[in-house]
């Protein structure tokens, strides 16, 4: 990849990308019972109700009654797994030195993920990375859900970010065409080490 003179602005992605996102791994350890693991993991990780979440325009009662409604007779298993739901989450060891490193060569680091309210409240002391950012915007602030262009604007406005000088990060790919749809260069990210040659040569760094 051909270094890219002009820009100045990083955007991470965080889940898979700065902080690893294992819900099926969560509930195997929450939930002793197979068969029980087969029924829950599809009704709350695997199915629209969970980005609806991301959208930030529900209240957790409203989200939770969507996911009892479709097994009523595991409320207590579903309501339990809910609340503890940042277990979910644990931060990548590169995630920190990565930002610091990007600041440290002068670059602005933004962040841009879906991300509901409750997951950010149980989560937000493990991304070590936060202070380190210039800006960040989670899809229930502006309820919008990438690839939705929305959210991306959203990002562009907050922290008058000039796309075209921008380079963004994400391991879902209709994110990245989105992306580069809006006119900024994107890397699919499939693993740390790659992603950071990818980056690097891009910038020059």
């Amino acid at each position: 990849m051909m270094t890219t003179p002009g820009i100045d602005t990083v955007i991470f992605d965080i889940g898979r990308v700065l902080v690893d996102f294992d819900p099926a791994r969560y509930v195997e350890q929450e939930v002793p019972d197979v068969e029980l693991q087969r029924r829950i993991y599809p009704i709350m990780f695997k199915n629209p109700d969970w980005e609806a979440d991301d959208l930030g325009i529900y209240s957790e009662e409203e989200i939770l009654g969507r996911f009892i409604r479709k097994a009523p007779d595991l409320e207590e298993e579903i309501r339990k797994l809910y609340d503890r739901s940042g277990r979910t989450i644990t931060l990548f060891p590169y995630a920190v030195p990565w930002v610091r490193g990007l600041k440290d060569a002068g670059f602005r680091v933004y962040a841009l993920s879906n991300y509901s309210r409750h997951l950010y409240e149980r989560t937000v002391e493990k991304m070590k990375f936060l202070p380190l950012l210039d800006g960040v915007v989670f899809s229930w602030q502006c309820h919008s859900i990438k690839p939705d262009g929305e959210i991306y604007r959203c990002l562009f406005r907050q922290y008058q970010i000039n796309p075209s000088r921008a380079v963004f990060l994400d391991d879902n790919l209709p994110n990245i065409e989105k992306a580069r749809e809006l006119g900024m260069y994107a890397i699919h990210f499939t693993g740390f080490e790659e992603a950071k040659t990818q980056l690097d040569s891009l910038l020059g760094i």
